[in-house]
């Protein structure tokens, strides 16, 4: 597993990175299926970071039939979130909740 720092230091890399490629951004996407368990909204803020400079980010919402919306960077708003899905419904064991944009 990973750890918040490591996690921070992946954003900022990839948000220069996205920069340095693409001066305007807009062709940047930053794809994770991590959940960070933890109380700081440092990892969102880290998502909001990145999304406020035109990438695009996308989340897995994990697979703790959770419903709070609790886990990071999955509660981040600016992140499109995705939770899993059968071809009749949604997963039993994926997240779900407010923050879950997409089922697929």
């Amino acid at each position: 597993g990973g750890d918040i720092t490591s996690f921070l230091a992946g954003m900022e890399h990839a948000i220069k990175d996205c920069k340095k490629r693409n001066s305007d951004g807009s062709m940047c996407v930053i794809n994770m299926s991590l959940n960070l368990y933890m109380h700081g909204q440092s990892a969102n803020h880290a998502v909001a970071n990145a999304v406020s400079q035109g990438i695009v980010v996308v989340v897995a919402a994990g697979d703790d039939e959770n419903g709070d919306c609790i886990l990071k960077p999955m509660s981040a708003p600016e992140a499109i979130t995705v939770s899993t899905a059968d071809k009749d419904d949604m997963w039993v064991l994926g997240n779900y909740g407010s923050c879950v944009d997409f089922y697929a």
